[in-house]
């Protein structure tokens, strides 16, 4: 029952952080979207920093395994970056933001324990895609793309840039866009596919 509550309130709490973000949610409207009394929030998270580190943490491992996982389980580079970057669009289709973006677009309002995270979780998209590159351009696949670590900024720069343009604008497909057309212009392969077995995190 225990465990059951928590999961509740780490549900509901991460879809506010993602739709109104981290300062602009109390734990008043966390009552009212998971239905669950004040006093049994506060039981699991004395604070809402207490709240927010355990979201972002238990993402940061979920996140991780399956970046893993995808390393495995797609062919190639580009089937990697595709299901990589179809999250994003998945995420802004479903009404939310992805948790990156909606951390780093309030940064300074978070408390450094969070703040910290936050560096540490775009450290890991960087460290992900830099190893992806590097794989596809020894394979041959990405014969045009800059070193591994260079390519890794701009495809999170063009992913990152293209969720909030898509947020924006309510346009989903707007989305990943730039990110695959940059693919298209290092690889003599083929244009990304939309996967629908994409990241889910």
């Amino acid at each position: 029952m225990e465990n059951t509550t928590r999961t509740k309130i780490m549900e509901a709490a991460e879809q506010l952080l993602r739709t109104r973000g981290y300062s602009d949610f109390s734990y008043a409207d966390l009552v009212e979207q998971a239905g669950i009394r004040k006093p049994s929030i506060h039981h699991h998270f004395p604070t809402k920093e207490d709240l927010g580190v355990a979201i972002v943490s238990d993402y940061l491992v979920n996140f991780k395994a399956t970046l893993d996982d995808t390393l495995v389980c797609q062919p190639t580079a580009a089937d990697r970056l595709a299901s990589y970057a179809e999250f994003f669009s998945e995420i802004i289709e479903d009404g939310s933001f992805p948790l990156c973006t909606a951390l780093a677009a309030e940064l300074g309002a978070l408390p450094k324990s969070m703040r910290d995270q936050t560096v540490q979780f775009f450290n890991m998209h960087l460290a992900w895609l830099e190893k992806v590159v590097d794989i596809g351009k020894a394979k041959g696949e990405f014969t045009k793309a800059p070193d591994g670590e260079q390519a890794a900024k701009i495809l999170l720069s063009a992913i990152e840039g293209g969720a909030v343009v898509g947020w924006a604008l309510s346009r989903p497909e707007v989305v990943r866009s730039s990110f695959d057309e940059i693919i298209l212009r290092w690889s003599d392969v083929r244009k990304p596919h939309r996967s629908r077995d994409s990241i889910k995190k």
